[in-house]
């Protein structure tokens, strides 16, 4: 009886805390994959928008290659007129009403 006694009454260890825990808390859990999913966006629109954006040279010697042999007159469909700049001043045009 005096063993389980002893047993009974005697001091409580502490367990130690073996859960893994990180600086943000429980909030971790729904942001690594929104993080990932925002860089893998961001990753995809560099080649797409951002890199013609700063470097438009390339891009535009690649579009002057492509269309060396097209005149654009001949191309532009139902005798539309070809595009012009609308900041242009308009040219006098001949008018019936005077």
């Amino acid at each position: 009886m005096v063993l389980l006694d002893k047993f009974l009454y005697q001091k409580q260890i502490k367990k130690p805390d073996l859960r893994v825990r990180s600086g943000f808390g429980r909030r971790t859990n729904g942001l690594l994959p929104v993080l990932g999913l925002v860089i893998a966006v961001g990753l995809a629109f560099y080649p797409i928008y951002i890199l013609p954006l700063y470097h438009p040279e390339r891009y535009q010697q690649v579009q002057e290659e492509a269309r060396k042999g097209i005149t654009q007159e001949e191309v532009q469909p139902g005798d539309m007129r070809v595009w012009s700049n609308p900041f242009e001043p308009k040219p006098d045009l001949d008018r019936k009403s005077e």
